[in-house]
């Protein structure tokens, strides 16, 4: 995990988790929407960048949009740590996963600059 990540997952140790509050089920249930929601703004972005399917939002519409669904999905995320996984593990696979995509990267380009020759 990077060193300003620890201080994001740790930053909410002194108050009473959320989930004790109004329960797992309901603290996943929220991460579901939120993540549906953040989902919904990425497309929305995307088709603003790509202009092939016009949208009314504008850019700065579309970015604070994003940011606003992406701390929503970040909170419970937080929140669902405190209780459900620990972070160092979060940290590790994150990390694992961010080399691979990495790795798939280099590959590709590496295939698509062979098949351009």
């Amino acid at each position: 995990m990077l060193e300003f990540e620890k201080d994001i997952w740790r930053s909410q140790n002194d108050t009473q988790p959320i989930a004790t509050k109004i329960g797992t089920p309901a603290l996943l249930e929220q991460l579901g929407e939120e993540c549906a929601e953040l989902g919904k703004a990425a497309l929305k972005e995307a088709r603003r960048l790509r202009g092939e399917n016009p949208t009314p939002v504008t850019e700065a519409e579309a970015r604070a949009n994003l940011a606003e669904e992406a701390a929503d999905v970040l909170n419970c995320l937080v929140e669902l740590s405190r209780i459900y996984f620990d972070v160092d593990q979060y940290g590790t696979i994150r990390e694992r996963k961010v080399k691979r995509w990495h790795e798939r990267l280099a590959d590709f380009f590496k295939k698509k600059e062979g098949k351009n020759k």
